[in-house]
């Protein structure tokens, strides 16, 4: 700016040295009027640049198209860690809390024959005696693999009867779960258990079992459970009398006489809480089952029984008033049987509950298996029902049924002895609450009664009149598909 004006002087006093003419005015005053454009051409940088000074405009240009392949591809996971990856089998979670009843259906076993005091051997297929040990047994998964169960089984008499009852005992376990699809498992166990018994026979044993159960799972809340197991039986006690009239009667103890028993059996296992998570579980709670399985009165917690036995010359009356938590000395009418019932859409119910098996059974001590001039039994029960299935809440049902009971059982016997056939006909009333812990798998509980009807035993080789009632609070399982 001071070189402009230094040189706008210069020309003014230069243009004065000149002759001050008309047209020297006008020459002088063309000057200035450069001068000053060109002054105020250099001052306009701070208020607006010239067009040749500003910042060229940016040129738009498109992106260059990335390559297929990145030059520096993301990391994979190594192939081993999907590979080894365990199935997400409903029942391998820490934490989860299983019920089980292993021995819901007894397929076939041989051996020593449990819950008795005399050192019997017998073969059996299916279920052919009220005296299949039921209990319930409920486990813990420790981690995703380890379990941790027991049970407690008792049936105890309160009254005076010749047909009481008092065994007790109780078993705890550990096993390992291991899945192999999302509905197949495996599930092995090592158990310990101990039973006695005072009536109405007197004896008492350790017993150690190793089972192996295959478990499939229809859906996430419960599996059907199948598989081979060992009953090894320690401290064996049982009691027998002998004596004369001069000596008096006895006590004989004999130990250590008891065989293992080797069997297959089928059961139900399921869930009592669920798992946070679940999208198919979630699914599976809009199902409405139409199929229902189950084993029925498997708890018989408060019962009241009568049983009368009538010939000719007399009649014999026995009534017990038991409480029990496992079904061990039954009464054939009520005893624990699996049940199969179809669901219409409008909750009517139809089915069926029954048993059937084969048992021979001998006292031979030097085999697994019995003589062959041993006894054999063969005992079958049929239930036929209809009811009412009826949701009252979000996991909460009731289900009344009404129906009759037929059981029939034939001994005979190689040592020329006449045989038995006994047979009973009766009539079932029950009212179950269905409990659901889970979607598909309840807890039955409720009344149940049993009136006979007719019925027919064998006393002394003569026929007689044969007849049962039984009224009390029962439990059983129950799953849907």
């Amino acid at each position: 700016m001071r070189s402009t004006m230094a040189r706008a002087a210069s020309v003014f006093f230069r243009s004065r040295s000149v002759i001050w003419t008309k047209g020297s005015f006008a020459a002088a005053a063309i000057a200035a009027l450069l001068v000053g454009r060109e002054a105020a051409a250099q001052s306009m940088p701070s208020e607006e640049p010239p067009a040749e000074a500003s910042a060229p405009a940016p040129v738009e240009t498109t992106p260059p198209v990335a390559p297929s392949e990145p030059a520096f591809p993301a990391p994979t996971p190594p192939a081993a860690a999907v590979t080894t990856a365990p199935p997400t089998f409903p029942f391998a979670k820490r934490g989860t809390i299983l019920l089980s009843i292993d021995q819901a259906l007894p397929l076939f076993s041989f051996g020593g024959v449990p819950a008795t005091s005399q050192a019997l051997v017998s073969t059996a297929l299916g279920d052919s005696t009220a005296r299949v040990l039921r209990p319930v047994v409920v486990d813990v998964l420790l981690t995703d693999r380890l379990t941790f169960g027991g049970s407690i089984f008792v049936q105890q008499t309160l009254t005076d009867s010749t047909l009481e009852t008092h065994i007790g005992g109780g078993l705890v376990r550990v096993g390992g779960m291991f899945p192999l699809t999302s509905k197949l498992a495996v599930w092995p166990r090592l158990a310990g258990s101990y039973i006695t018994s005072t009536k109405p026979e007197d004896f008492a044993y350790f017993q150690l079992s190793v089972d192996a159960k295959l478990l499939y799972a229809p859906r996430r809340s419960w599996a059907f459970s199948i598989g081979p197991s060992i009953d090894i039986p320690f401290d064996d006690r049982q009691h027998f009398t002998s004596g004369s009239p001069d000596h008096g009667v006895m006590p004989v103890a004999t130990a250590d006489n008891r065989l293992v028993r080797i069997g297959v059996s089928a059961g139900i296992t399921g869930r009592l809480g669920r798992s946070g998570g679940d999208d198919e579980e979630s699914a599976d709670a809009e199902l409405e089952p139409t199929l229902l399985i189950g084993i029925d009165r498997v708890v018989p917690l408060i019962r009241y029984t009568a049983s009368s036995t009538k010939t000719n010359a007399d009649e014999q009356t026995a009534k017990n008033f038991d409480v029990a938590t496992a079904q061990l000395a039954a009464y054939s009418p009520q005893a624990p049987r699996l049940s199969v019932d179809y669901r219409t859409p409008f909750g009517l119910t139809v089915g069926m509950s029954g048993s059937v098996g084969w048992e021979k059974v001998s006292m031979d001590r030097r085999s697994l298996f019995p003589s062959p001039t041993g006894m054999t039994m063969v005992s079958y029960a049929l239930s036929p029902r209809a009811g009412y299935y009826k949701s009252l809440t979000k996991g909460i049902a009731v289900w009344p049924r009404v129906g009759v009971t037929y059981v029939n059982s034939a001994i005979e016997r190689s040592s020329g002895l006449d045989g038995d056939d006994d047979y009973h006909l009766g009539f079932d009333l029950d009212a179950f609450f269905v409990f659901s812990p889970t979607p598909g798998f309840g807890l039955l509980l409720g009344p149940s009664l049993e009136v006979p009807l007719t019925g027919k035993t064998e006393v002394a080789q003569k026929r007689a009149e044969y007849s049962v009632f039984s009224v009390g609070l029962a439990g059983g399982l129950v799953v849907g598909l």
